[in-house]
């Protein structure tokens, strides 16, 4: 009898202790809530990463204050809510959905005016091949969905607060750095999925992915059209069946239209983002060219019914898709080529409206049907993949997104070797160097040319900086004038330490104004920034001269 009174008493305790157990481990999800599920994220006290889409997104349209968002698929991944919130004055969050269906994402953004009655805008990308889905169709390749996070089912919130995964992939380690004293916050929307700098840009890069594709080699978001043409059984087709058609409009109808009529209040912008031409010569080499216009002809046609939906279509914005140095593979950009998307919507650039849309897609297909792709594999390669950024900081100059210097912070700098030259069309005085340095390059125990600049002598402008954490970029033009003048731009802290530099060789360069950056997206605090233009050692010519101007941060 005392051993079975004891037993009873150890399986009592062993509950007690397991429900305890799992109490505190209830707790401290609910409390952290890394997913934001019941309340806000507690950045006075934890930190928080941004980058489990599917999880998070229903806890940011919930919990998280805005007025705007940014939604779509893996091409929206590199919008900034920083620039958002600049050029159109609002107060942003950014929805990625990676390989999402339009039937995902129109249930996101109804959710998303169901929650919050101050949502004003909705950014919304697009493409193409989504419009060619079922109404109803959502992606069954992306993993299981956590209905869990959102639904008002509040029993099978046991798969959230005893997830395993959550437990021990996130709450011990927040709990972890606050134990070791980390800074408490939580991931910026602009670093949110962001993806931009972390990939390989160029002919080289896409044309290599491909022909991977190709060979059936690739994955699954290799293309978004892929979705579409898997769950589409007739996908050969060269043409659109009535079926298909009628297909498009309910899916537009249902999962875009619906909602703008519904709150005719909000602004929806509708995004139709832009393939390369890599993308394009592929739908030629299908004889599906006309096939996907019609696609976008028919889409279009339905949005244009709602006055709320303001339609932009990036298809003829030539210079950037013929240019692969923008893209990673055939449909994926650069976070460069977002910013200028935002742009050209501020400026009502690529507009589609009643009385341009058959014009804008006719000319479309004209500009696509006589392109000489020969051109995307003879065309360079940049080595360095910043440079196509560098090729548009003229083009974003005049937003909010370039910050220049001041004028008197270039003149209160220190000059070496080099004057100041006032340029009427420029808000700041070019800066041209001139001469060498007295550097002696046969001497082993010289300094190298970047502890030289900062302890003895250089050929241009010193000045110090305060770099401000939202800066990704320290960017500038430059040109060479004469003989063995060269661009040195180095990034100092307070040591002499170099954080950032950027050069080039003089043989490598025209007397053409090019525009150049580095970047500074870890670099923050006040800097000394030294700008030198004349040669490295004695063995240039004195004569040498370049030129430094519109200096700014983004």
């Amino acid at each position: 009898m005392k051993k079975e009174l004891k037993a009873r008493n150890w399986l009592i305790i062993y509950f007690i202790v397991l429900a305890a157990v799992l109490a505190a481990i209830a707790a401290g999800v609910s409390y952290l809530d890394p997913f934001f599920h019941y309340h806000k994220p507690l950045i006075e006290k934890f930190y928080y990463e941004l980058d489990n889409e599917r999880s998070q997104n229903d806890g940011i349209i919930k919990h998280f204050d805005y007025d705007t968002i940014i939604i779509g698929n893996s091409m929206t991944q590199n919008f900034k809510t920083t620039d958002v919130d600049r050029l159109f004055e609002a107060s942003s969050v950014k929805l990625p959905l990676s390989g999402t269906t339009n039937k995902e994402t129109g249930d996101l953004i109804r959710k998303a005016l169901q929650e919050n009655s101050g949502l004003k805008t909705v950014f919304r990308g697009f493409v193409i091949g989504n419009f060619l889905q079922e109404k109803d169709y959502l992606r069954t390749d992306l993993g299981e969905f956590p209905t869990y996070l959102y639904n008002q089912n509040p029993f099978d919130d046991v798969y959230y607060l005893f997830n395993r995964d959550v437990v021990f992939l996130r709450i011990y380690k927040m709990l972890k750095e606050r134990a070791e004293g980390a800074a408490p916050g939580i991931t910026s929307f602009d670093d949110y999925s962001y993806w931009s700098d972390q990939m390989t840009y160029g002919k080289n890069a896409v044309l290599r992915k491909k022909r991977i594709d190709e060979a059936g080699e690739g994955s699954a978001d290799s293309t978004e059209m892929s979705a579409a043409e898997e769950q589409n059984k007739n996908a050969e087709l060269t043409y659109l069946t009535e079926n298909q058609k009628q297909m498009i409009r309910e899916n537009v109808r249902q999962n875009i239209t619906s909602i703008a009529e519904e709150y005719p209040d909000v602004d929806f912008y509708s995004i139709i983002l832009p393939y390369s031409a890599a993308w394009w010569q592929e739908r030629m080499e299908k004889d599906r060219l006309d096939m996907n216009l019609d696609i976008e002809k028919i889409a279009v046609e339905e949005m244009l019914k709602c006055p709320n939906i303001h339609i932009f279509s990036f298809d003829l914005m030539t210079d950037i898709t013929t240019d692969l140095n923008n893209y990673k593979d055939e449909i994926h950009y650069g976070g460069w080529i977002n910013t200028l998307i935002l742009k050209y919507i501020k400026e009502g650039k690529y507009q589609l409206k009643q009385d341009n849309y058959q014009d804008y897609l006719d000319q479309v297909r004209q500009f696509y049907l006589s392109f000489d792709y020969s051109y995307l594999t003879e065309q360079e390669d940049y080595v360095q993949d910043e440079q196509a950024f560098y090729n548009l900081l003229n083009e974003l100059a005049d937003t909010a997104y370039f910050t220049p210097l001041s004028e008197d912070l270039i003149k209160n700098g220190l000059l070496s070797n080099a004057e100041l030259k006032n340029e009427s069309q420029s808000k700041q005085p070019e800066i041209v160097c001139r001469g060498t340095l007295q550097r002696d390059y046969q001497d082993p125990k010289e300094l190298d040319i970047a502890d030289y600049l900062y302890q003895k002598d250089y050929c241009g402008l010193r000045m110090e900086i305060d770099l401000d954490e939202g800066s990704e970029w320290l960017v500038f033009q430059g040109r060479k004038i004469k003989d063995h003048g060269q661009p040195g731009v180095y990034i100092y802290d307070s040591s002499g330490n170099v954080l950032g530099s950027f050069a080039l060789n003089y043989k490598n360069l025209d007397d053409e104004w090019h525009s150049y950056g580095i970047n500074i997206k870890n670099i923050s605090g006040p800097v000394t920034v030294i700008f030198h233009g004349g040669y490295i050692d004695f063995s240039g010519s004195k004569d040498s001269q370049y030129a430094f101007k519109d200096i700014g941060l983004q």
